[in-house]
């Protein structure tokens, strides 16, 4: 998989075939690489944005099954200015045919990144294709990072399991409000519902009591969470995330759907 990941500049700051014109398409955001759709496109500051893609009509060559692209990743500010940029060359082996790859990239939001709004241009060039017109493509995706406040950052939320084989939902809560001693007061729920609503399972945390040995929130004001599900039968379920902060007022939610596959319905 054509892998690309780019970190804000405050944080780091042959003979080939004939190909079909290039493309690229289902162009979506995700909660981690192989997540469920991610709908909230506002970043708060340590949050990771994952967008998917495909592309297709990529040149192969016969000889050797390749295809060669290259991808420039640029990162752009409220008046297009790029501050950020990244070139990588690929050259995958299509062992299945076609002219079709998977891709992903990763904007990791800085910590002391400005609140605005950004833009994602992501620029694929055919490297096999000797058709000027037809060698390169570019897709542009906003996104907003907003002020500090009590929210969800870093969530993978896969959007598919296999029974028997590990399933966890991970993601992080952060900006908290302190008290006196530093400490949080508030609740994170955790259920997973069927396909009819029903809870299947469920499970709360109640702070500071359930805070980890060591947690300073004062230093690092995020607190990590990873719920694992033991995937014991196929089915279409429902994993919600409700968060309250008690001392800031402010309460945060997130559902999102998983499907528990079968394998004697897709192995016959």
């Amino acid at each position: 998989m054509n892998r690309l990941f780019a970190v804000s500049v405050l944080a780091l700051a042959l003979v080939p075939a004939v190909s079909s014109a290039l493309e690229i398409s289902n162009i979506r955001p995700r909660y981690g690489p192989y997540g469920a759709t991610r709908t909230d496109l506002d970043c708060l500051a340590k949050d990771v944005l994952v967008i998917t893609y495909d592309i297709s009509g990529l040149t192969v060559d016969p000889k050797t099954s390749k295809a060669k692209y290259s991808t420039t990743l640029e990162l752009l500010d409220a008046n297009k200015k790029v501050i950020f940029s990244k070139d990588t060359t690929n050259e995958p082996m299509l062992q299945l045919g076609g002219g079709k790859m998977p891709g992903d990239l990763f904007v990791q939001i800085g910590a002391k990144q400005a609140p605005g709004k950004y833009t994602i241009r992501l620029t694929v060039t055919d490297r096999l294709d000797k058709n000027k017109g037809n060698a390169a493509k570019v897709f542009s995706y906003p996104y907003e990072v907003v002020k500090d406040k009590f929210g969800l950052i870093g969530v993978s939320a896969p959007a598919v399991g296999i029974p028997g084989l590990p399933y966890a939902a991970e993601f992080a809560l952060a900006n908290f409000t302190l008290d006196k001693k530093d400490q949080p007061k508030g609740d994170v729920s955790i259920r997973v519902l069927d396909e009819k609503g029903n809870v299947v399972d469920s499970v709360k945390h109640v702070l500071p009591a359930d805070l980890p040995a060591g947690t300073d929130l004062k230093e690092n004001n995020v607190l990590p969470f990873r719920h694992p599900v033991y995937l014991n039968r196929p089915g279409r379920f429902t994993l919600e995330i409700l968060a309250e902060d008690k001392l800031g007022g402010s309460k945060v939610e997130l559902r999102y759907p998983f499907n528990v596959i079968d394998l004697n319905s897709v192995s016959k």
